[in-house]
């Protein structure tokens, strides 16, 4: 089983790397961020707590009718991000 409900079958962690975590998942600025999520990325790279021997693809598709959508990669504490949905009368030939 895993930890704590979540995704850490193996217990991996420290102060350090839980501060991280939640740094990240608080953090609005996307630099700033950036920056945590490549020191986690140093921590689990140096220790090797999994040895990561598959990585899926995936797609993102996104509709003209969320003109405001971005994609984003999946990370700790993600949340989606509101999207306008525009009626079809509403798009313009450029979207």
């Amino acid at each position: 089983g895993s930890y704590n409900g979540g995704s850490n079958y193996v217990g991996y962690g420290d102060a350090r790397s839980d501060a991280l975590i939640e740094a990240i998942r608080k953090e609005m600025n996307e630099d700033l961020r950036h920056n945590y999520f490549r020191e986690f990325q140093a921590m689990v790279a140096n220790d090797a707590p999994y040895v990561f021997i598959y990585t899926p693809k995936a797609r993102i598709v996104m509709s003209k009718r969320f003109p405001n959508a971005k994609s984003y990669i999946a990370r700790p504490g993600y949340t989606e991000r509101e999207l306008i949905v525009v009626g079809k009368d509403e798009m313009s030939a450029d979207n």
